[in-house]
Order: C-alpha cells, then structure tokens, then sequence
C-alpha cells in the first residue's frame, strides 16, 4: 500500500511535557511553513559527511536548542544558549586566525560578522575593522566582497548615521 510523502513536525507541548513528532502530508507542511522562520537547515549531503553517531547527534542537539529557543519553558537538557555562544566565539576565533592567513573566504565570513556586531554595538571601530577585511578580501577576488564593496560607501555612510541617531 503506497504512503504519501510525509514531512515531520516537532511539537514542544510545554503544559503536558511532551516533545511530539508527527509526520503530516507534505502539501499541509508546505502551506504551513510558507512564510514560517526557518530555525535550521542543513544539506543531507552534510549530514551523510558526518559519522553516523554525529549527524544524529547534531540534529538532536539542533531540535532540542530550537525548542529551548522558542518555547516559554525550557525543556533544559542542556544550556543551548550558552553553548551557542561559545560555540560562536570558537568560529570567530578559527575565522580570526584564517583571516590572518589571508584566506579571503575566512575574511569575507569575519567581515559579516563583525559588520552585524558594528551595527548591533554602535561601533565604528568595529565597522572600520570589518571594512578592511572586506576590502581585503574584495582585493583577493572574492566575489561577494568585491559586489558588496561597491556599495559600501553607502552602507557604511548609513551605519554612521545609525550609530548618530543611537547617541
């Protein structure tokens, strides 16, 4: 007897205490997450490059951190967010020596991030930071870099600005 193709749906029932999986027909699924926030995503490549006990471990960890993340009650096997920055911090760090190594992939990365925490932090020394790696990794014939440089005067002309209005 055929099955219809189904996706899966993780469900945190916070009052009963109850983590669901259902697997519901992939045309309601679709509808459904149509203009939903997509928490992660990972190719299945990627996950088939892993150890088997690994890839089952990082979708585990990826589904229970989502819901610690959105449900009003943590479920709290373990502390998600603290392992996420941490986790953060070593990807910045391993950028930070690559940029160092004038890797222009490692630089471009270290530029977005350090662009996102300029505006977040109302920084221009941070700001500054990231346009160098930016014009170092445009200058190295990364692709992206070199489109984003071309409005850079722009976008940092409104960074500033943003940073004025912040106080």
């Amino acid at each position: 007897m055929p099955t219809d193709k189904c996706d899966l749906v993780v469900r945190y029932d916070e009052q009963d205490g109850r983590v669901w999986i259902n697997a519901l027909p992939s045309s309601q699924v679709a509808t459904l997450c149509r203009h939903a926030y997509v928490s992660f995503m990972c190719k299945t490549g990627d996950l088939l490059a892993m150890a088997p006990e690994e890839a089952e471990r990082w979708i585990g960890r990826q589904v229970l951190g989502q819901l610690d993340l959105h449900g009003r009650a943590k479920i709290g096997v373990r502390d998600y967010e603290a392992v996420a920055h941490q986790e953060h911090a070593d990807f910045v760090a391993d950028l930070e020596r690559q940029a160092a190594l004038q890797d222009r992939d490692a630089q471009f990365k270290l530029f977005q991030v350090l662009w996102n925490r300029a505006l977040k932090e109302h920084s221009p020394a941070m700001l500054e930071r990231a346009e160098a790696l930016l014009d170092a990794a445009a200058a190295a014939g990364h692709g992206q870099a070199a489109a984003i440089a071309q409005v850079w005067p722009r976008l940092k002309t409104e960074a500033r600005q943003q940073f004025d209005k912040a106080g």
